[in-house]
């Protein structure tokens, strides 16, 4: 199998009819050594897919984010706010917070907080997505900054260079990654610059089969050699972000870290109808777990603790990728 990052032929299969998103569907499961990249084979995703997850409040995973749409313009700094929430948006804070008058793309905007945060930190900033759902929620809550559209369809209907492309999630969930990554560059200015975030296939423990969300709302899981292989293809600088100072709110790194040491096959998560799975494990529903994670977590004394051991034991390693890929001056 023709790996989609670095298009070596040297992929092999690791695993058949791995547990897909929606219940019954199966997927193979592909590892390619020369670029540290596990993928599926898909030539299409569609947006059906993602109206089926945005048409519900209560996807799994996807709920938090309905829940940010509807916190976010009660904040001060909703770019703050986000960061400190999710740690997905602690890469765009760290490099935007800073700046002013830029004008920016967001792509996979989703219920269209993100893009919101960025126009109120004195950005220009515009959000797309593929989910007709998603981008009505988006408009209808923060304006006219969005478009349901495709990168690719957007591009020849745009007249006009992005400063920075913004993409947090987004790049695990396209069919192929490496098109997609030439479309970002189209839209970009000279100079400018992509952010991208995913999960980070370094952080689980070898031997991990796809420790991320179900294919096909997934097709990739990507590592740091996975980005420098595709930095090298385009000729761009790879910076990754260091989440070494980043406190997130919500979250107990150390605690992660540990309960992730542990490899098993996730179930699926929606039913064909689009509800979620009720076989799918969810150890919140336990007594036991919300008293610890209220120690651990909801009690800050004990997290920021917590952060900063995990900070300063695992320096490098965390959950969650942050890239930027600078196009060069000419």
């Amino acid at each position: 199998m023709k790996c989609p990052i670095c298009e070596s032929d040297s992929a092999s299969l690791i695993m058949k009819n791995y547990n897909g998103y929606i219940v019954g569907t199966k997927f193979d499961i592909y590892s390619c050594s020369s670029c540290n990249l596990h993928f599926i084979h898909t030539k299409n995703i569609g947006s059906e897919l993602y109206d089926i997850i945005y048409s519900s409040v209560k996807t799994p995973g996807y709920d938090r984010y309905f829940k940010y749409s509807k916190q976010v313009k009660a904040e001060k700094d909703p770019l703050k706010f986000l960061a400190a929430e999710e740690p997905s948006h602690f890469p765009v804070f760290k490099i935007l917070s800073k700046e002013k008058n830029l004008k920016i793309l967001e792509i996979g905007c989703g219920y269209g907080y993100l893009t919101y945060a960025l126009n109120q930190a004195g950005h220009n900033a515009f959000g797309i997505d593929v989910s007709k759902n998603a981008i009505n929620s988006a408009a209808n809550n923060f304006g006219k900054y969005f478009a349901c559209s495709d990168l690719e369809s957007f591009i020849k209907k745009t007249k006009g260079k992005f400063d920075v492309v913004v993409a947090t999630e987004v790049i695990e969930h396209v069919a192929a990654p490496k098109k997609f990554i030439k479309e970002c560059l189209s839209a970009l200015k000279y100079g400018g610059k992509i952010i991208f975030t995913t999960p980070d296939k370094d952080y689980a423990p070898r031997g991990s089969v796809w420790d991320t969300d179900g294919p096909p709302v997934h097709t990739t899981w990507l590592s740091k050699k996975s980005f420098e292989t595709i930095a090298s293809a385009f000729g761009l600088k790879a910076d990754f972000i260091d989440f070494s100072d980043y406190y997130p709110k919500n979250e107990n790194k150390l605690m992660n870290f540990l309960l992730s040491r542990k490899m098993f096959i996730q179930d699926s998560v929606l039913m064909e109808d689009g509800s979620p799975n009720p076989n799918r494990l969810n150890p919140s529903t336990s007594a036991l777990w919300k008293l610890a994670r209220f120690i651990l977590v909801g009690f800050p004394p004990a997290r920021i603790l917590f952060n900063f051991a995990y900070n300063l034991i695992f320096r490098k390693k965390y959950q969650v990728l942050g890239v930027v890929l600078s196009k060069n001056k000419i």
